[in-house]
């Protein structure tokens, strides 16, 4: 693999997370960013702000330090992740401003609506900063340029970015182990039951690269393979891991805590119109019902005629064993042998 087949592919694996990110709360994420109408496109990353005039509270909490304090409502990304920051990328960064604010798409925005990064999975070498004038400034991880041609270009060091829940997500991409380790623990402190269902396959996909393999990576990655190899990677995990572990690592996951809330509120609900007993039963039988529609792909009311005679004691049971067996034929065999 050559070095810009490894940009390109690190740049699209980040764009990706990005998108599943930031399009639920109004941004549009580009991998893809025409900057004139002759040059070819080019590998930068595009947000741009959807209809909010400045951003929400939402989108705050998405974005790292430095974009989520830019005013403009199109950020471009320059992402170095397999090398750091030199005076090519300082170049491009700044090429890719000037031919974006040109650009058709952009051309009647103002100035201040238009601000470009250069994001930086390498610790920048002192040398490098000093070369272009930039300096720390109050925030972590942030740097900004007192060279005339820079100042509106911020640089982003992720290895330094603070441990707080609106980095985490570029963080991830730190090239140091130990930042990259804080950025998994603030995501499973802060995030993980906020995870919609894609994006939760798509970082397992990515960890299992970066804990199986480190940066060594030879063949094409996709974001689509991604997915798969986290959802592999489950499947490698669990034959190793106790009752208890493997019952505590599905109820961490998105899926599980939305089928847990569906639980305490259907369990409430028809507790009060039911009886509580009763509400409980059917609540818990609709989880085992879930929990198998998403491991094996059936139906929720497959079951539901030999799920539903079945007392809460058994259902709790049937839980376990929906959560720990191997195919849809042995859950299938030990409800006979139940009920």
């Amino acid at each position: 693999m050559t070095e810009q087949q490894a940009q390109t592919q690190w740049h699209q694996l980040f764009g990706a997370v990005l998108e599943e990110l930031l399009t639920p709360v109004g941004i549009t994420v580009q991998t893809e960013v025409d900057v004139s109408s002759k040059p070819p496109r080019i590998d930068i990353l595009l947000l741009q702000r959807q209809q909010a005039a400045v951003w929400t509270d939402e989108q705050r909490q998405r974005l790292p330090d430095g974009v989520r304090d830019s005013q403009a409502s199109h950020i471009l990304l320059e992402f170095k992740y397999t090398e750091s920051v030199n005076a090519e990328a300082v170049r491009q960064a700044l090429g890719y401003d000037v031919f974006y604010r040109r650009a058709k798409a952009a051309k009647d925005l103002p100035d201040r609506e238009i601000q470009s990064f250069i994001v930086s999975a390498q610790t920048p070498h002192p040398d490098t900063l000093t070369k272009f004038s930039y300096h720390r400034t109050e925030q972590a991880g942030v740097y900004c340029s007192s060279n005339v041609l820079l100042t509106e270009i911020p640089l982003l060091a992720l290895n330094e970015l603070d441990d707080k829940p609106h980095n985490v997500f570029f963080k991830l991409f730190a090239s140091r182990m130990r930042a990259k380790t804080k950025a998994l623990s603030g995501l499973k402190q802060w995030w993980l039951k906020l995870l919609p269902g894609r994006l939760y396959w798509l970082i397992r996909g990515l960890l299992e690269l970066w804990f199986t393999k480190g940066e060594q990576i030879m063949e094409a990655i996709t974001p689509e393979l991604l997915i798969e190899k986290g959802k592999l990677f489950k499947e490698m995990l669990l034959p190793m891991l106790t009752r208890e572990e493997m019952r505590e690592l599905w109820w961490n996951t998105p899926d599980a805590q939305q089928i847990s809330e569906e639980i305490r509120q259907k369990g409430r609900q028809e507790g009060r119109q039911e009886g509580r007993q009763e509400g409980r039963q059917d609540a818990m039988s609709e989880a085992v019902a879930r929990i198998l529609s998403i491991r094996f792909g059936v139906e929720m009311d497959r079951f539901a005629p030999a799920l539903a005679p079945l007392s809460l004691f058994t259902l709790e049971a049937l839980s376990e064993t929906a959560l720990t067996v191997d195919t849809l034929s042995d859950f299938e065999a030990k409800l006979n042998e139940m009920a």
